[in-house]
């Protein structure tokens, strides 16, 4: 049995891999009796035609550093019992494919969803039938200004996509908060996080995430709105988007 809590350097089979806590794929595929092996937050780089903090200038592409975490299910027991390298996972090689399958790319991705299917049908083409199952999920470290990390995390079996979901990290807006009259005259940092979950069954570009107008959207309407406190911010945000108050 191995024991996993936390962020610790463990191994399965004489190989070694960051296992962590942080992203649990939660895919109906996954709940059986296998194992999750996991490698955190890969660095690597990446041409992104959307650019980073402002617009890119012209059309060529920005090199962006990323992170990917990548999970797939995997049976230890037979690696246990005979204590076989053969039947081990090298994560050394699982790290080299998900690297390899963006930086080998001379096209530039024309967003995050299209680098993520990109991974799934490289990485499981390439691992078959070692991972016949992908949960990644990919963070852009230089997100568009206002926010700190944009990302998205899905899963794939080959065919289909599910447990798929756009999130932004630290959306940094200026708003008035508080009841009294001295609480309203200076503007106060509001960090939010959003997240964005949808049933697709692929990544195609109708249905991709414009990451920069969401974020430009909540800054405007935090910076021209006053509010009397959080829950006011709440409930006017849930009206924006048509969700009615609760």
């Amino acid at each position: 049995m191995v024991s996993r809590t936390g962020d610790a350097l463990g191994h399965v089979g004489g190989s070694h891999c960051l296992f962590g806590t942080h992203f649990r794929p939660s895919s109906p595929l996954m709940a059986d009796l296998r194992d999750i092996i996991r490698v955190n937050d890969l660095i690597a780089s990446a041409l992104l035609s959307t650019g980073a903090a402002w617009p890119p200038k012209g059309p060529k592409a920005t090199l962006q550093p990323i992170t990917i975490t990548a999970a797939f299910p995997y049976d230890v027991r037979q690696t246990a019992e005979t204590d076989d390298l053969v039947h081990s996972v090298s994560y050394a090689t699982i790290a080299s494919s998900i690297r390899n399958s963006i930086q080998s790319e001379t096209s530039p991705f024309q967003s995050l969803e299209q680098m993520c299917q990109h991974i799934f049908d490289s990485v499981l083409h390439s691992l078959s039938p070692l991972i016949n199952e992908l949960s990644l999920r990919i963070v852009q470290l230089k997100a568009p200004v206002h926010c700190k990390h944009i990302g998205l995390e899905a899963t794939s079996n080959g065919t289909s996509i599910s447990q798929y979901k756009t999130f932004f990290e630290g959306i940094q807006v200026p708003c008035i908060i508080g009841i009294n009259k001295s609480e309203r005259v200076e503007t106060q940092d509001v960090l939010l996080d959003i997240s964005i979950s949808t049933d697709l069954p692929k990544l195609h570009a109708e249905n991709w995430i414009d990451f920069r107008t969401i974020i430009r959207t909540v800054y405007e309407v935090r910076f021209l709105n006053l509010y009397l406190g959080v829950n006011d911010l709440r409930i006017v945000e849930s009206r924006e988007h048509g969700i009615p108050d609760s």
